[in-house]
């Protein structure tokens, strides 16, 4: 009878680290809210892309499929389950892309109607307003993907995974 005290102790204890999400849980909770980002970073990049093109019709569809991909990604998260009892993670990736698509429906809509002016039409001060819209984007977006990325971090440390970066 003196040692059931410990033994429930013990019983307790190891209940309680069995209930803990399994490394292998985290890691795939975490692939899949990071697949979402980086379907929507790809779209993104494509619109980038389109706009050395100066193809009104290019931009159009670059924009259009990262719109239609956002909004995609954003479907997918909002049904996401919690992980180990937390929406954090996902909340915090759907922030992100929510914060992908406002920059996109402000800032890089706005470079890609400029970008869309006839040649003759194009001014040197449209040049250098869409130079300083992409650096502000440029700028917002590698603030916001550090603070993500400081959390996933966090995420990782508490459930023991490395994180690797993926080209």
């Amino acid at each position: 009878m003196k040692n059931f005290p410990k033994i429930l102790f013990l019983l307790s204890v190891f209940y309680l680290t069995s209930c803990a999400p399994s490394p292998k849980k985290a890691s795939e909770y975490n692939n899949m809210l990071i697949r979402q980002q980086r379907a929507v970073i790809s779209k993104m990049d494509n619109l980038i892309a389109s706009f050395t093109t100066y193809n009104a019709q290019d931009m159009q569809q670059a924009y259009n499929d990262l719109i239609k991909q956002i909004n995609l990604s954003l479907d997918t998260l909002n049904k996401v389950k919690a992980f180990d009892r937390s929406t954090d993670f996902r909340d915090k990736t759907i922030a992100l892309l929510k914060f992908y698509k406002s920059i996109t429906q402000k800032d890089l809509k706005t470079v890609m109607q400029l970008l869309s002016k006839p040649e003759n039409e194009y001014t040197n001060q449209d040049a250098l307003r869409v130079s300083e819209i992409m650096s502000q984007v440029h700028d917002k977006i590698a603030q916001e993907n550090t603070a993500f990325k400081q959390y996933q971090q966090s995420f990782a440390k508490k459930y023991h995974l490395a994180l690797t970066l993926k080209q």
